[in-house]
């Protein structure tokens, strides 16, 4: 976390555009942004907890990082799924 933003490397590329980090409460105003491309992601309602997609395909990078603002509020352990 920093200046109120959540930071989120995804190691690896998902088969699919579609990211669900689990149990994160997130705002309605809740914005996500690739850090790669500064691209803002697609964020959806979902009840496992944060989900969101990108609309174009992943930089050529072996990680991936997200800013998350505002910052959500929730446990973090380190789990992600991606959709395939």
């Amino acid at each position: 976390k920093a200046h109120g933003n959540l930071y989120v490397i995804l190691l690896g590329t998902p088969d699919g555009r579609t990211v669900v980090l689990p149990d994160l409460k997130t705002a309605p105003a809740t914005e996500v942004t690739y850090l790669p491309t500064n691209m803002k992601a697609r964020v959806a309602p979902d009840a496992e907890g944060l989900s969101f997609e990108i609309e174009e395909p992943w930089a050529p990078f072996a990680a991936h990082a997200f800013r998350i603002s505002p910052s959500p509020s929730s446990k973090i352990d380190g789990t992600f799924r991606a959709s395939k």
